[in-house]
């Protein structure tokens, strides 16, 4: 017998996210803008649909694994300027979308 691992219940999600970023937007031509801007990039991992798989092995035996599909998402939002990041606001305000979606 295969001793499965449980994930999560399948009516369940998981939302991983631990990646904020303050990328500069610079012009390639310097004379049409003289400072760059800022905006934040917020990474989000999701895990859903957790489920039993059969797989058939290199020697040709059979197995059950558990997996789950993944999407992710990458949003984009405004900034005062760099190190102002606007995490406190910015977050939930993404995450809300994403968890009315799943």
């Amino acid at each position: 017998p295969v001793r499965l691992e449980k994930t999560f219940p399948p009516n369940d999600f998981l939302v991983y996210t631990d990646f904020f970023a303050t990328p500069n937007l610079e012009a390639f031509e310097k004379a049409n803008s003289t400072e760059a801007q800022h905006f934040v990039l917020c990474i989000f991992v999701v895990m859903h649909s957790p489920r039993d798989e059969t797989i058939t092995l290199a020697d040709g035996a059979e197995t059950t694994i558990r997996v789950n599909s993944c999407t992710h998402w990458a949003v984009l939002g405004p900034t005062d300027g760099y190190g102002k990041k606007n995490d406190h606001v910015f977050h939930p305000t993404a995450l809300h979308p994403i968890i009315n979606y799943h």
